[in-house]
């Protein structure tokens, strides 16, 4: 449950990004979300938009990726 807790937190703050900064200026847009495992015990969690582009480069001073960074950890 701790973890599943983890993952919902790490997946509303990626879907609220999208909604937010990806599709600031467009009315229309898709999101797709997907968990896979690989049979090792570990899984692979995909959050991807057809919107504006992340920069990872960007100095980001939001709350949000520091958050997304603190979920990460706790799993």
């Amino acid at each position: 449950p701790d973890q599943a807790l983890g993952l919902g937190l790490i997946v509303t703050e990626l879907i609220s990004n999208s909604i937010k900064h990806s599709f600031a200026e467009r009315s229309d847009g898709a999101i797709s979300v997907s968990l896979s495992a690989d049979g090792t015990g570990t899984g692979t969690l995909r959050v991807t938009d057809n919107g504006r582009a992340f920069d990872p480069t960007a100095n980001t001073k939001g709350l949000g990726l520091r958050l997304l960074k603190g979920f990460a950890t706790q799993l």
